[in-house]
């Protein structure tokens, strides 16, 4: 057989034989997929550009991302007071998290919230975010 022949011979079988694969095989986009939820919350955060100036309080995080996932978990935390003034100042916070296999949630509470010296202030200040 030419040389030429062969080489479109071989090249006929290898495209038959992708489209075989292609075919066959099932795309990871089409196998079963496993949905992760993860929650998480803190009560207080502040930062000038990208200065850090008052670290997350009462951080809590569950659920998701890489290896086991965590199903049926929760977390709670609770600060008596934050004091970052002039920035920030609370009283109580607590904050929650918690997954499912079906769903997860995350809440803040934060209480005497003061913020900017005295220019935004609140009784209190809740914040819930569920995901399903």
């Amino acid at each position: 057989m030419p040389r030429k022949e062969r080489s479109s011979t071989l090249l006929a079988h290898l495209l038959w034989a992708m489209l075989i694969l292609i075919a066959t095989s099932a795309p990871v986009w089409a196998q079963d997929q496993t949905l992760l939820f993860k929650a998480g919350g803190y009560g207080t955060y502040a930062f000038v550009g990208k200065t850090v100036e008052l670290g997350k309080t009462a951080a809590v995080s569950v659920g998701g991302g890489c290896g086991t996932p965590e199903e049926n978990a929760s977390k709670e935390r609770t600060v008596l007071t934050v004091n970052g003034a002039p920035l920030a100042a609370t009283g109580v916070i607590n904050t929650s998290a918690t997954t499912s296999a079906t769903a997860a949630t995350g809440t803040s509470d934060v209480h005497q919230v003061n913020l900017l010296a005295g220019a935004i202030t609140a009784d209190e200040v809740m914040a819930v975010s569920t995901t399903s």
